[in-house]
């Protein structure tokens, strides 16, 4: 039988342990703050308008903005400083592609690059830590690993049309006889 790694429950009158995306938010939000504070950093602010720049989205095919990030952010859709670095270079590659390489708004998106580069090396180990707490297939922990991917596994099971009737225990009290026939009930709340 495959039993997956539980983790502990915290201790009665000891504070729970926060989810690690919160803390990972709010440090990526504080650099994206920070961006806010470059000189001439407003282009970059909202979604370029297609009624204000006709021409935009036909050379350009995955935008990004400030506001964008921020709403990725909240919605934790970054587990990795990577992934937010990702998004700062895109701004900085779609400036180049529309502006050019000589542009000033280019030069404003490279500073918010290298400001943010600056900020997530400034706070790396704290950074690297959460990373490795929202997903610990990065670590080197493989209990904490098995145990990530099993979560994941059954949240995937949990998500499958029509599962509901394996997400919890069968009732003995629904169906009495269920326990006769089948002598090693297995539902995903168990797992």
């Amino acid at each position: 039988m495959f039993l997956c790694y539980v983790e502990k429950k915290a201790k009665a009158g000891k504070r729970r342990r926060t989810n690690p995306e919160v803390p990972f938010a709010a440090a990526l939000e504080k650099i994206v703050n920070k961006l806010s504070a470059v000189q001439e950093y407003w282009p970059f602010c909202k979604p370029v308008s297609s009624k204000d720049v006709p021409d935009y989205y036909n050379l350009i095919k995955f935008s990004m903005d400030l506001q964008t990030m921020k709403d990725n952010i909240r919605k934790h859709k970054y587990e990795t400083r990577q992934q937010f670095t990702e998004h700062v270079n895109l701004i900085v590659n779609n400036c180049i592609t529309y502006n050019g390489f000589n542009s000033e708004l280019t030069k404003t998106a490279q500073r918010m690059l290298e400001m943010s580069n600056k900020e997530i090396n400034q706070n790396s180990q704290a950074l690297e830590k959460l990373e490795h707490e929202i997903n610990p297939l990065l670590g080197d922990d493989p209990q904490a690993a098995l145990s990530f991917l099993c979560r994941k596994s059954i949240e995937r099971m949990k998500a499958v049309p029509n599962s509901w009737p394996f997400h919890f225990p069968v009732s003995s009290k629904k169906l009495p006889d269920y326990r006769m026939i089948i002598t090693k009930p297995m539902d995903l709340q168990t797992m």
